[in-house]
């Protein structure tokens, strides 16, 4: 996968034939250990350079894919499709402002979050967590008593080190309809 967007993704593979025709078919599919079929096709320029790359169109944003290819030589005539697929993840469209995020649509763990609805989490033994208004983590961490519904993020850092980082990031938000855009959030913090 060289990139992809919220809806196209540019693929580049080696065919391993310099003096291939340039016939290429493809199997796109969002669910994994599915049997190839062939959901598009493309011609490369042949030549001394078997390095091909292609861009897939019409994706669908903050999906999963997995693509298989084959080398068509003449109708009848194909490899075998990859055996492994490329996979790849389309990213998210950016959100219409305003937007507003109460968490509660997330799912709630005892462990690290990575990604869910566009939000990604970073870190490593010190990372964000998605809990309910209930779950008060680790001692002396958790919402302000006054949070008692809905879900929330905290930090867990009882395996953290010195220095360690973790990250929360949002959905990329589209601020040009605002005149004077602004980010808020409830913050409760036990300190030591």
């Amino acid at each position: 996968l060289v990139s992809n967007t919220d809806v196209e993704a540019t693929i580049n593979f080696d065919s391993g034939n310099a003096t291939s025709a340039g016939n290429y078919e493809y199997s796109l599919t969002t669910v994994a250990g599915t049997a190839p079929a062939v959901t598009g096709a493309f011609t490369d320029v042949a030549g001394a350079n078997p390095n091909v790359t292609y861009v897939i169109v019409g994706l669908t944003a903050d999906t999963e894919y997995f693509v298989h290819i084959r080398e068509v030589c003449a109708v009848g005539d194909e490899s075998a499709w990859s055996f492994v697929p490329l996979n790849f993840t389309t990213a998210c469209s950016p959100i219409a402002s305003p937007y507003t995020e109460d968490f509660d649509l997330f799912t709630t763990a005892t462990s690290a979050f990575v990604a869910e609805n566009c939000w990604i989490g970073t870190g490593g033994s010190y990372f964000w967590e998605s809990a309910p208004g209930t779950d008060t983590g680790s001692g002396g961490t958790g919402p302000s008593p006054t949070i008692t519904t809905g879900n929330y993020f905290y930090t867990e850092a009882s395996g953290g080190s010195a220095g360690d980082t973790t990250d929360l990031v949002s959905p990329l938000v589209d601020l040009t309809g605002l005149t004077a855009p602004a980010l808020t959030f409830d913050y409760h913090m036990f300190g030591g």
